[in-house]
């Protein structure tokens, strides 16, 4: 088992690309129920694993995960490696929701290239970072929303 360094550590490694690790082993299987067409599912295992460790990190280990990764030079090729560490990205993206800690707005995350034709990486880049501006309104809005005032 990681210690809470270790996690963060993992987290703030992968997040940039220069170090990813196998989000897909042989052997694993994606789940085709979570499937939305053009978009493919992290591996929610992983994903689920990493996160809970994240939260039961302490709040100052998370924080120096965030800057630790800000502060990493990004490679030319990040955007391109983001699949391979997608699931760290996401656990820490929406660890840093669940404790109320920086918005994403603040969080300096990839860019995708401007213009229509984005690649399946930057597709996907894209949508988790909607993922985790939803998830970030969730967190602290959803005693706000009222769906019944809604307007669709």
């Amino acid at each position: 088992m990681h210690s809470h360094k270790q996690l963060c550590s993992e987290a703030t490694m992968e997040s940039d690309g220069s170090a990813p690790t196998a989000a897909n082993d042989e052997g694993a299987n994606p789940t085709e129920a979570a499937r939305l067409p053009g978009y493919e599912m992290p591996d929610m295992d992983r994903l689920n694993n990493l996160l809970e460790r994240l939260r039961a990190a302490p709040r100052e280990e998370l924080l120096a995960a965030f800057f630790k990764r800000r502060a990493a030079p990004r490679r030319p090729d990040a955007v391109e490696r983001y699949p391979a560490s997608r699931e760290a990205n996401l656990a820490l993206n929406l660890a840093l929701n669940e404790k109320r800690l920086i918005a994403p707005a603040f969080r300096d995350f990839l860019k995708t290239s401007h213009g229509t034709g984005f690649s399946e990486a930057e597709s996907t880049l894209s949508m988790d970072n909607q993922v985790i501006d939803l998830h970030y309104l969730h967190c602290h809005y959803r005693s706000q929303v009222k769906p019944s005032n809604s307007i669709y």
